[in-house]
């Protein structure tokens, strides 16, 4: 297997970061059919979305140096996470046929899991929001916001103003807040 670096491509590699969000949308479905063929044995095909999703967050927050072919990285990563998430549910379902119910203890671990499925489902929510903005919008959140870029590196990557990047930026954030919130846009 050939470096990351030294990986060469059928076509042109993918040298900016991608559209993930546009990517997303135009894959998920693949993604989806890949991640429920993995979870079907576990009887849990309903996880697929979760499988999908943390796909798509792994890679906005750990992308590769080079992209060959985004929609086989998609497909990859979401067959990757499924797998996980597999592995999960039999690792739960074994332990639960292990222990007896004398031996568990209400020590809060039902309230963090809570917490942490209500973070999960919130930050799905925030990203299908990010996938409907419009593209200028969508590039610029993710590229301040899940990339950690400083606006003006966006302005001149974009080839756009910093303060073209300033408004859009406050565009999106006012869109996204009043679609998380259920409140009409200022």
């Amino acid at each position: 297997m050939t470096s990351p670096s030294t990986q060469t491509c059928s076509h042109p590699a993918v040298a900016h970061p991608p559209d993930w969000a546009e990517l997303y949308l135009h894959h998920r479905d693949a993604m989806q059919k890949v991640a429920a063929s993995v979870l079907l044995p576990t009887g849990r095909p309903d996880l697929a979305e979760d499988a999908v999703m943390q796909a798509i967050l792994s890679l906005l927050v750990h992308q590769p140096p080079v992209i060959c072919n985004p929609e086989a990285l998609l497909v990859a990563t979401a067959k990757r996470k499924a797998i996980d998430l597999a592995r999960t549910c039999d690792l739960t379902r074994r332990c639960r046929r292990e222990l007896h119910p004398d031996d568990l203890h209400d020590d809060g671990i039902e309230a963090d899991t809570v917490d942490r499925i209500d973070r999960h489902r919130a930050t799905l929510h925030v990203l299908a929001e990010i996938a409907g903005l419009p593209k200028l919008q969508r590039q610029v959140i993710t590229s301040i916001f899940i990339h950690g870029q400083p606006a003006r590196q966006v302005a001149t990557e974009l080839g756009l103003s910093p303060a073209r990047v300033s408004q859009l930026r406050a565009a999106a954030l006012a869109t996204l807040r009043s679609k998380v919130t259920n409140e009409p846009a200022r």
